[in-house]
């Protein structure tokens, strides 16, 4: 047969020559199908071409192929104690893991050197599978002088800190002269604390947290470090209140810190501080007010306006001036927030006198809202609790709207403050709403206690209705309709006990 043209005749043989033989095929029987391959066969060249990805997978599983060999290259023998006794992480990258390697080789641990010498960039690089070209680039592999690697051991860079935090980290522990902060009893340079951080120098210039301190404002720092992850104008706030209170440690000579001081402890610039309200001085008859109601810690402007309101109203000792409850601008100057956003706050407008002592008898809870505080006072004021009523009267709509800050409106389309009918007042009485019960599971209990005939479930000797827990649980008539399952309706008089002509003369 032709190889190539296999249907083409072939030209006869000349006579006296033997044909040639014939191939045979093997004796041996074919292995049985697997569960993969039914036929038999596992994949032929021509399967393979047809699919990429098998002949990509068979060439990186082949540990003769390139790839493989890529992939794991083969250590030299010197460096296979090393991987030994430093072995990578999981999920440990190339890079983290040649910086592992050369600080321990840096530190001279056991095992993590080669003939006493400091493992090189190609040791690194084979050792971690990183190319060699990103190891000489990174400013954490650069060799250090000798005389900072006192300095590197007493003061490791921790896991996943950042150039410009560790440098800050160092140059702080040097300016404190910690131990081993320091080179031959001199704090760390800008050129050393790059080196040792890998930032450049002229980020590290521009940095207002690495400007060296005057010597006066060394003790103020020491005893009020910077927390993690604050910036510069809450941590100068701090600064200032603890130096307003009066704090141990946070004045020089008895006074409080200036301006000046205040950015140069927390790295922001004057102008920025002297916008701030909150370091606006104060004037003489507020001082008093300040120190008998400080900030609290992590509390905002408006938060702090309404609580020295509430005690100015409250009259408590220290929150008055000259007896006179605090004004908005009083506050704003205290607080630091604005005092267009402290009028438009419901929660700061003047009270009635007359409800002054509901206030005081229910105020406000942590992180209360509008509408949640409304229902509750209504709710108390409907129960009849002590201090919760005005002149023996329930709270009117308006009077819950200026006590807790919601609209009016809101307050009218409020379900659950509909004045409820005198029959219905019973069942809130026996069957008050539990704290954060919803609309739906409320309805669902007063429906089995009515259905249960629990004592003053029921209007009349009958079960609610739909309206009537509609009224009560502030649900719609609707939702209820879906939700609940309602007792059967009242059957109806047996017409066949009484005929019709029965009552016909």
């Amino acid at each position: 047969m032709n190889p190539i043209h296999p249907f083409a005749a072939q030209a006869p043989l000349p006579s006296g020559t033997p044909a040639p033989a014939r191939e045979t095929l093997p004796s041996a029987p074919l292995p049985p199908p697997s569960a993969g391959h039914p036929s038999g066969v596992r994949n032929n060249s021509n399967q393979r071409a047809a699919h990429p990805g098998i002949r990509a997978y068979e060439q990186a599983d082949d540990p003769r192929s390139a790839k493989r060999q890529k992939n794991t290259p083969h250590l030299p023998p010197e460096l296979l104690p090393v991987q030994a006794a430093f072995p990578r992480k999981e999920n440990e990258t190339n890079a983290a893991y040649a910086r592992r390697l050369n600080l321990a080789s840096q530190q001279g641990q056991a095992h993590a050197r080669v003939q006493g010498q400091p493992l090189t960039l190609k040791q690194l690089s084979l050792l971690s599978c990183a190319m060699e070209n990103n190891l000489r680039q990174d400013p954490q592999l650069a060799p250090l002088p000798a005389e900072l690697l006192p300095v590197r051991l007493a003061l490791p860079r921790q896991k996943g800190e950042t150039n410009i935090a560790y440098a800050r980290r160092l140059n702080l522990a040097s300016q404190q002269d910690r131990p081993g902060g320091r080179v031959q009893g001199q704090p760390l340079t800008v050129d050393q604390l790059a080196s040792l951080s890998g930032a450049t120098e002229g980020n590290l210039r521009l940095d207002p947290q690495l400007v060296p301190l005057p010597p006066e404002l060394l003790p103020v720092r020491l005893a009020f470090p910077r927390g993690e992850n604050e910036k510069a104008l809450p941590y100068a706030r701090r600064l200032n209140l603890a130096s307003q209170q009066d704090l141990s440690g946070a004045r020089i000579q008895g006074r409080p810190l200036t301006i000046d001081q205040l950015a140069s402890l927390s790295g922001t610039t004057t102008s920025v501080l002297l916008q701030d309200s909150q370091f606006t001085a104060l004037p003489p008859e507020l001082v008093s007010v300040r120190l008998a109601f400080p900030r609290g810690h992590n509390e905002k402007n408006v938060p702090y306006a309404r609580r020295l309101n509430l005690a100015s109203q409250q009259d408590l000792p220290g929150a008055r001036v000259q007896g006179r409850p605090l004004t908005i601008d009083q506050l704003a100057s205290l607080s630091g927030a604005m005092a267009t956003v402290l009028r438009q706050d419901p929660q700061l407008a003047p009270l009635p006198p007359e409800l002054l002592p509901v206030r005081l008898a229910f105020p406000r809870q942590s992180n209360e809202k509008n509408v949640p505080y409304a229902r509750r006072l209504n709710l108390a004021s409907r129960q009849d609790l002590p201090g919760a009523r005005v002149q023996g009267q329930p709270l009117t709509i308006d009077q819950l709207a200026s006590l807790s800050g919601a609209s009016k409106t809101h307050l009218r389309q409020d379900p659950r403050l509909a004045p409820l009918p005198p029959e219905l007042l019973p069942v809130r009485l026996a069957f008050p709403r539990q704290p954060n019960e919803k609309n739906v599971p409320y309805a669902r209990r007063l429906n089995l206690a009515s259905q249960q005939d629990l004592p003053g479930a029921r209007v009349q000797g009958r079960a609610l209705t739909l309206k009537q827990l509609s009224g009560l649980s502030g649900a719609t008539e609707s939702t209820l309709r879906q939700h609940l399952q309602m007792a059967p309706p009242e059957p109806l008089p047996d017409r066949t006990a009484l005929p019709r002509n029965a009552m016909r003369p």
